[in-house]
């Protein structure tokens, strides 16, 4: 883990870099961890699938709990895209999935034990993760991408080792 030191010289530094290298794996780590939960942002359970989307599922072998994670592409994508500092007392790391797509999968059919690639490629992350976070016309927000409050305290008590030093 970065070391992240703050010294008092008339001012508190901090090292931006360490700071990053610290806070990125985490998030990551708790956003993943979270929606393969089945959680949203706010750690409520994420709307269930249809009931003929789970009847696919099942016939393709897979789960019908909702862990938005069939192929993996989506939240294996996501990533720090960059770090914005607008101002010396405020540090925004942004976090977004990337544009490539995964392999369009095709259920069992007769004659068809498993699931199948399709030689496609299914629509990009980038456009999945928007459909999954807002929801769609025939589908429910599930609210998957940000940190909510237990993701807040989770980086705080993190951050929690450093000295404060007022003034």
């Amino acid at each position: 883990m970065a070391k992240i030191t703050v010294r008092r010289t008339g001012h508190i530094t901090v090292d931006r870099k360490a700071l990053e290298k610290r806070l990125v794996p985490l998030i990551l780590g708790w956003v993943k961890n979270r929606t393969h939960e089945g959680r949203d942002v706010d750690d409520n359970p994420f709307a269930g699938y249809s009931s003929s989307y789970r009847r696919t599922l099942g016939r393709m072998g897979e789960s019908g709990a909702v862990d938005l994670r069939l192929t993996g592409g989506l939240l294996g994508s996501l990533r720090h895209v960059r770090t914005e500092t607008s101002s010396a007392r405020l540090m925004v790391l942004v976090f977004g999935v990337g544009t490539g797509s995964s392999p369009a999968v095709r259920a069992p059919s007769k004659g068809r034990a498993r699931a199948q690639r399709t030689g496609r490629r299914g629509p990009s992350h980038a456009l999945v993760a928007m459909w999954l976070h807002r929801g769609t016309s025939v589908t429910p927000p599930r609210r998957w991408l940000g940190l909510g409050r237990g993701g807040e305290k989770m980086a705080a008590r993190a951050l929690g080792a450093m000295p404060v030093f007022r003034g």
